[in-house]
């Protein structure tokens, strides 16, 4: 995994939880405090190769999750 592709990953899962998590209260704001530190950005980009490698899993799946 090169530097810019963990970037990458990481600026899309960073999108992603901030949109999930708005500020609104001292809760919240820890969560978004240790949700969206930057060592959070190697499993995202383990996540992405498996799915680059694994061509039928849309990448909204991997910043999502899958929804039953």
């Amino acid at each position: 995994m090169t530097a810019s592709f963990l970037s990458e990953c990481n600026e899309k899962v960073l999108k992603r939880i901030d949109s999930l998590l708005p500020e609104k209260n001292k809760i919240i704001s820890s969560m978004r405090y240790s949700a969206l530190a930057n060592s959070k950005c190697i499993r995202a980009g383990l996540i992405f190769s498996s799915g680059k490698l694994n061509r039928a899993v849309p990448e909204s799946t991997l910043i999502d999750g899958y929804k039953h």
